[in-house]
């Protein structure tokens, strides 16, 4: 059966879309942050996965989004831990979890 919202409350559908806007603004902020990086080639490529895969959060194009999110993952890895993606990564798996870099 359906799952039951009060009134007001979102439901899953909502929440993904909230998070991809959520998304987009971080990476949009990481690109602005990477253009007064010295060197920032890879936190740009970061910040434009991140944007991608909100992108397709936005667009209902779950099939790309875990490939984007791995992919910033893989361009921040010298800012950003890998932990900081594993839960958004494997949100978006269907059985594989993360691979190990």
């Amino acid at each position: 059966p359906p799952l039951a919202y009060a009134g007001g409350t979102p439901g899953p559908p909502e929440m993904l879309q909230a998070l991809g806007r959520e998304l987009w603004v971080a990476g949009d902020e990481l690109l602005i942050v990477s253009t007064r990086m010295k060197g920032g080639g890879q936190m740009a490529n970061a910040a434009l996965s991140l944007r991608n895969a909100a992108d397709m959060m936005l667009d209902g194009d779950w099939e790309n989004v875990q490939g984007e999110l791995e992919s910033a993952s893989v361009s921040a890895m010298d800012y950003l831990p890998e932990e900081c993606f594993t839960g958004l990564v494997d949100l978006f798996g269907y059985t594989e979890p993360m691979p190990v870099i």
